[in-house]
């Protein structure tokens, strides 16, 4: 058994340990399914399957839903992968956000998502069309994203949030353990020590499987296709 096999066994079932003991969720390992770098499992009661995959080189894993007649079940199962991987930082009651920068053939893109409890409360996108800004890349979508994310918290009377990002310039550049050399950044660090906001920062690993920063990443991508959600309010 190589050591990749290994790691994916051992992670499959703690998922299942969690699942049953945490959640109350039978599951079964489909043990002919076995890979090197995946395995999948199956949960019976929701008529889904899963593939778990395994990164030696990022020594992390992701889950793929590859059987799920159900939208609001496989939104469920990727916010349980969440929470497993994670913990339930999620759920203290205060808004978190994920937020994140695209750039592609010249067109600069954001997003960025924002939870509370672990429930999406709202989701926008968009672009950036100022040719001064075309010169830092995706860095203008990712403080363009979590300035909005601020906007929204202000408008919303909230006075504390934590934002999670994986371009760490978002901290740095905020907190001044990066200088601020440009004027986007200048802007962007004057702009966040006059907040009336209890920022926290949580750093992510980006393309880990982090189920809201990949979501983030997905509306920076669409906005620069012209499919920005734009504002668009998800409540449950």
């Amino acid at each position: 058994m190589t050591q990749c096999r290994r790691d994916v066994e051992y992670t499959a079932r703690k998922l299942i340990a969690f699942l049953k003991e945490e959640k109350g969720i039978d599951t079964r390992i489909d043990e002919t399914s076995y890979r090197d770098y995946c395995v999948s499992v199956d949960i019976e009661s929701w008529n889904s399957r899963l593939t778990l995959w395994y990164s030696p080189k990022r020594k992390s894993s992701k889950i793929s839903v590859i059987r799920c007649e159900n939208p609001e079940t496989q939104d469920r199962i990727h916010m349980i992968w969440h929470e497993f991987i994670h913990g339930d930082i999620l759920k203290n009651g205060d808004i978190h956000a994920f937020v994140d920068g695209s750039y592609i053939n010249g067109k600069i893109g954001y997003g960025a998502v924002i939870l509370k409890k672990g429930i999406v409360l709202h989701e926008f996108s968009g672009q950036i069309n100022r040719p001064e800004y075309l010169q830092h890349y995706q860095v203008s979508g990712e403080l363009a994203g979590v300035s909005k994310v601020f906007q929204w918290c202000i408008e919303n009377n909230i006075s504390r949030c934590t934002i999670h990002y994986d371009y760490e310039g978002i901290k740095k550049w905020a907190t001044g353990e990066w200088k601020a050399n440009k004027e986007l950044t200048q802007k962007y660090q004057q702009y966040v020590s006059e907040l009336p906001l209890d920022i926290s920062w949580v750093k992510v690993k980006s393309h880990s499987g982090n189920l809201w920063n990949e979501q983030a990443d997905r509306l920076a991508r669409e906005a620069i296709k012209g499919k920005g959600s734009h504002g668009r309010i998800q409540q449950k």
